[in-house]
């Protein structure tokens, strides 16, 4: 390469800067012309080396994990989580107290409320004028994906919150966001029975003051209004039974918990939480390496799975100082490796998740338990609860569990969900399935 940039620079003719004694100084200045074209070549590699590396990272984690901002996260607040109290109880305390970034953190990292009750948790967060439009954006945008890729909210709700954060995404600029909600908002239109003549010229009115093309508004198919149907999969699933010292282990954790939440600034009480969390850590992944090996039913294997993946969540984030404090230090250190196996757990439940739904005696059921699963995984993902989810695999797999679902005649008729990939990152749709 280096010698073809040489030849050609050598067949390039320079203007007479200078005047030259016996051709020195065209040799200098050949040379230093090939010196930069070697340059540039250089520098035009590089760039193309990151924006590959940049497309990549986009394609494995559309949501980007933020920074923790770990001053301005009340540790009295976030703590409790670690005492088992329920996020939801204590996302409301952080609304009422109007702590906006403890708020923030704590519907960021909550991968237990319901939902209905997350949807509505968000809408109220969103809702704060005194909040800052970064933080609200991506809280509108948490919201958006819990309504698109939440399989047991029916199309009233979807609606209602799409027609919540289409003149939010209009006045904020975000004109994909606004094309992803609308375009989602015309699919209801087109395929939901369900709705009554108000709540869809509600939706006509609202399209056209977000100034949306209203060409492809569809009407809705006529058929009969199928009752929607029990979820298959509950998640979370019940906790497993655990072994003696891990239930100690467990006990421990949650009173020094509940000790540094009473008093956050007390060293001792710190020290006391890190060396429980400590504890409890070795305790657990030694039960879940033994536990998960024993062939244990399909059913305990995914609850077990899923609660590896609850307790190295809560890892990563201490790793994260989320809950305001740094509590066990050398965690810090190895963020990068608990990621990874944040990861590895995520893959061992989602493949104890699906050989679970598999397994189920009716076709029907087991095709909505795939369904129900590849939404959820969707949603984790997006959310960014999966860190590096392998998002276009996903996608294909949502898809094919919905081709497979909706054949049956007692599936619920509706939208279908797709991953739009004509913008970066993209966003997830629903879309007017095909007749």
């Amino acid at each position: 390469m280096f010698t073809s940039v040489l030849q050609l620079a050598n067949g390039v003719k320079l203007p007479m800067l200078v005047r030259c004694n016996g051709g020195r100084c065209w040799r200098v200045l050949r040379v230093a012309g090939a010196i930069v074209l070697i340059l540039a070549l250089l520098v035009a590699v590089l760039l193309w080396m990151r924006w590959q590396a940049l497309v990549q990272a986009v394609n494995l984690a559309p949501v980007p994990r933020a920074t923790v901002r770990p001053t301005d996260i009340t540790a009295s607040l976030t703590i409790p989580l670690l005492a088992d109290q329920p996020p939801d109880l204590l996302t409301l305390r952080a609304l009422q107290v109007e702590d906006v970034y403890t708020t923030y953190i704590l519907l960021r990292w909550d991968f237990t409320t319901p939902p209905s009750q997350r949807l509505s948790l968000l809408r109220q967060a969103v809702g704060q004028p005194y909040t800052s439009q970064a933080i609200r954006m991506n809280e509108a945008r948490w919201m958006y994906l819990t309504a698109i890729l939440s399989p047991g909210i029916d199309d009233a709700t979807r609606l209602d919150v799409l027609l919540f954060l289409l003149p939010l995404w209009k006045a904020w600029g975000q004109r994909s966001a606004l094309a992803a909600t609308a375009q989602s908002v015309k699919a209801i239109l087109a395929t939901s029975p369900r709705l009554r003549l108000d709540q869809r010229s509600r939706a006509l009115a609202a399209l056209q003051d977000a100034g949306v093309d209203m060409g492809d508004v569809r009407a809705p198919r006529v058929i009969p209004a199928a009752p929607m149907q029990p979820p298959v999969l509950v998640l979370p699933p019940p906790p497993p039974a655990l072994p003696s010292d891990v239930f100690q282990a467990q006990r421990e954790r949650q009173a020094r918990a509940r000790a540094l939440a009473a008093n956050p600034t007390d060293a001792r009480a710190r020290a006391l939480l890190a060396a429980a969390l400590r504890a409890e850590d070795l305790a657990r992944e030694n039960f879940y390496q033994h536990a998960l090996a024993s062939t244990p039913t399909p059913y305990d294997h995914m609850a077990l799975a899923w609660d590896q993946v609850r307790w190295r969540t809560w890892r990563f984030m201490i790793a994260n100082r989320a809950f305001g404090l740094s509590i066990v230090p050398e965690w810090e250190e190895r963020r990068g490796e608990l990621e990874f196996a944040q990861i590895k757990a995520w893959e061992r439940y989602v493949a104890a998740a699906a050989d679970w739904v598999a397994a189920q005696p009716d076709i029907a059921r087991a095709d909505q338990g795939t369904y129900e699963l590849w939404m959820w995984v969707a949603w984790a993902g997006e959310y960014g609860l999966y860190p590096r989810y392998p998002r276009e695999q996903v996608a294909r797999a949502l898809r094919q569990s919905q081709e497979r679902y909706f054949a049956h005649p007692e599936a619920t008729w509706r939208a279908w969900v797709d991953l739009d990939t004509s913008t970066r990152p993209g966003w997830y749709v629903l879309t007017v399935p095909q007749e």
